[in-house]
């Protein structure tokens, strides 16, 4: 996995993915209060982690596939950490 600065691309198992398009999908369900992008080295594997109490997985699912074109599990959850009041938009771990 190679990472470059979280405007530009993310290349995950040979495919770019593009925070700024994960972004413009997830900005459109007023729901989502933040997100987080979680990419894991060993094994490899590509989590976002979506803070709402009202989950719509199916559609956020097809939306998130369609700009990501990799599979994505998405876990929804109450709260995420905050650095400086706000949450860290993309993890390398």
């Amino acid at each position: 996995m190679t990472y470059g600065r979280v405007n530009d691309v993310i290349f995950y198992k040979g495919v770019k993915i593009y925070p700024t398009a994960i972004n413009e999908v997830l900005v459109k369900y007023p729901e989502i209060r933040e997100y987080q992008l979680v990419f894991t080295k060993e094994p490899a594997k590509f989590e976002i982690l979506i803070e709402t109490d009202k989950p719509s997985e199916e559609l956020i699912a097809a939306d998130i596939q369609a700009v990501a074109f990799v599979h994505a599990d998405i876990r929804f959850v109450k709260g995420l950490p905050r650095w400086e009041g706000k949450s860290k938009r993309v993890a390398i771990k």
